[in-house]
């Protein structure tokens, strides 16, 4: 089972705005997937409790210390900020987005796999036939 918000987004350093896609699968229970442009085929893929913990800290302070961090602001309405940094310095993307529409999907993802239950929902074998190359 997959659940995912479309919403709008402020790439802030750059003042516009982008369509952004979040998306959880019950098949891949540790992680989201963020596409920033309906069309792109450019995945952001991060882990759920990351997304969870940065809506659950206290404004302003970031969670994640890696490629990807995520904080709320003290703003009206408040935001979710998700910092994207490339893995090939090529520069920072933040991004501000409803925490509303945030919240709602991380709410959902956990009706869909429970915190804590992801391991029920691994496909062990699965997993080991992609890393082999449908081999195994």
């Amino acid at each position: 089972m997959e659940v995912s918000i479309r919403t709008s987004a402020e790439v802030i350093d750059y003042a516009i705005t982008a369509r952004v896609v979040i998306r959880y699968s019950a098949h891949r229970p540790y992680e989201v997937r963020m596409q920033i442009g309906e069309d792109s085929r450019v995945e952001w893929i991060f882990g759920r409790e990351l997304l969870a913990e940065g809506l659950e800290a206290p404004p302003w302070r970031a969670a994640g210390d890696g490629d990807v961090q995520v904080w709320t602001t003290n703003s009206t309405p408040p935001r979710v900020i998700v910092q994207l940094y490339s893995p090939d310095d090529d520069g920072t993307a933040r991004l501000g987005l409803p925490w509303e529409d945030v919240a709602r999907l991380v709410q959902r993802s956990y009706r869909v796999v429970p915190r804590g239950q992801e391991s029920r929902h691994l496909d062990v074998d699965r997993a080991i036939r992609a890393l082999l190359g449908g081999v195994a």
